[in-house]
């Protein structure tokens, strides 16, 4: 495994996942109580999956923690970044993290 192949991969998440961000951008969401003040929508679930797909398919051996879908492994992927912002219709920008 290389950087670069790294690199290729979580850039490529993050396309997709932003993809599937900016399509429901202003649209009708589901809002999901996560507890703590914390939630998700249904836009938060299909960019991850999106993106857990994306990654799956990429690195098949790689495990995943989804923070909306719960799937287990050492990353989190997180499509908007900040649920609140993305659910508020506001100019605020939209960030896709990938950690390990």
């Amino acid at each position: 495994m290389s950087l670069t192949r790294d690199v290729d991969v979580a850039l490529a998440a993050a396309e997709v996942g932003a993809a599937v961000v900016r399509q429901r951008f202003g649209s009708a969401l589901l809002r999901v109580e996560k507890g703590g003040g914390d939630f998700a929508t249904s836009a938060d679930v299909e960019a991850e999956r999106a993106m857990v797909a994306l990654v799956c398919r990429e690195r098949p051996g790689d495990a995943i923690l989804g923070e909306e879908t719960g799937q287990t492994g050492p990353g989190t992927a997180d499509a908007s970044g900040s649920s609140i912002h993305f659910a508020a219709p506001t100019t605020t920008p939209l960030a896709c993290v990938w950690s390990r």
